[in-house]
């Protein structure tokens, strides 16, 4: 009987020994000093061969317990796909609760403000980790191909100039439909919140004001009175006289300088030679210079000139105009 007694306290003892030990095995950050490393896990993988992968990269010693752990935990069917980065002390619970909870490794991509819509795809097709769906994708059949629903025909200016963050192996068509989600929210929200110095009928129209906008200033209290300007011609059914839009027609045959030939262009852009707006925007127009085709500054100015310093000079009349002119671009 005594034997037994002792028999059942050394068992008791190891049990106990054999919880702590794993106990302190699970939750031990210091036990495992990991290099940084970048894991992939697929969807579809299986239990083992996710552990075996933890396993070779160094982030775990043993595959068998960190599978007993997401068994017991009853966790083994709730790993989320995804590039994991690993780095420093970390525990075994630790590293299952990252893979469950979906921690998974984000880069980011800017869409420059006042690009053309051509730029986006470039850059977007040679981003890094993001999977190139955009090969024959144009602006011309950009809606199409992304069964984008809008009343333009084609794509420039429709999507939101931002950092965006992604995931290794998402889309790049990803980044635009959340770059075109956005611009349709800032577009809306400065739709409704307009004062009644606009002069355009639509949500486009306004985002075509404001490329505009964004090409001729990138100064916050020049923007909306380029913005007036650009509202009172339209109000009074006078040339726009925007030389962006002209450059935006020329494309690659703009040489950093319009000339007299360039006016006379037979272009639905010319808006020396065309009244009203442009067929569509001309770039990405920024937050700002949406809020200030949506909020144009009261007056009576319809000119304005760069001033050579990324300022404008404004004026009411042609002959203050013509003196401007003069002064900053004749003499520069």
């Amino acid at each position: 009987m005594r034997w037994l007694v002792l028999a059942a306290a050394l068992l008791v003892l190891i049990a106990g020994g054999a919880a702590l030990y794993s106990y302190n095995y699970i939750n031990d950050a210091s036990r495992f000093s990991v290099q940084p490393v970048e894991i992939l896990i697929q969807h579809g993988d299986s239990l083992p061969v996710i552990a075996n992968e933890l396993k070779q990269s160094g982030v775990i010693e043993l595959a068998w317990p960190f599978i007993w752990l997401a068994k017991y935990q009853d966790k083994d069917q709730e790993i989320k796909a995804g590039e994991y980065h690993f780095e420093g002390n970390v525990s075994l619970i630790e590293i299952l609760e990252k893979l469950v909870q979906g921690s998974v490794v984000t880069y980011e991509v800017q869409l420059r403000e006042g690009a053309r819509l051509e730029e986006y795809l470039v850059l977007l097709r040679n981003t890094e980790k993001l999977v190139n769906d955009l090969s024959d994708v144009t602006p011309e059949n950009i809606l199409e191909r992304l069964q984008l629903r809008t009343i333009a025909t084609h794509g420039e200016g429709l999507f939101y100039p931002d950092t965006y963050q992604y995931r290794r192996g998402e889309s790049a068509s990803s980044v635009l439909r959340q770059a075109f989600k956005l611009m349709n929210q800032e577009l809306s929200r400065a739709w409704f919140s307009a004062s009644d110095e606009i002069h355009v009928d639509s949500k486009y129209d306004l985002l075509i004001v404001a490329s505009m906008i964004e090409r001729e200033s990138h100064i916050e209290a020049d923007r909306v009175r380029v913005s007036g300007v650009i509202h009172r011609r339209l109000a009074l059914d006078m040339y726009l006289q925007i030389d962006p839009t002209i450059i935006y027609a020329l494309g690659e045959d703009f040489r950093g300088r319009l000339r007299s030939r360039d006016l006379r262009m037979d272009s639905p852009y010319n808006t020396y030679r065309f009244k009203g707006l442009p067929p569509s925007p001309i770039c990405a127009a920024s937050g700002e210079a949406i809020r200030a085709a949506a909020n144009p500054a009261p007056g009576r100015e319809l000119f304005f000139v760069s001033r050579g310093d990324g300022t404008s000079q404004f004026s009411e009349t042609l002959s203050e105009h013509n003196q401007a002119v003069a002064r900053y671009i004749l003499n520069r």
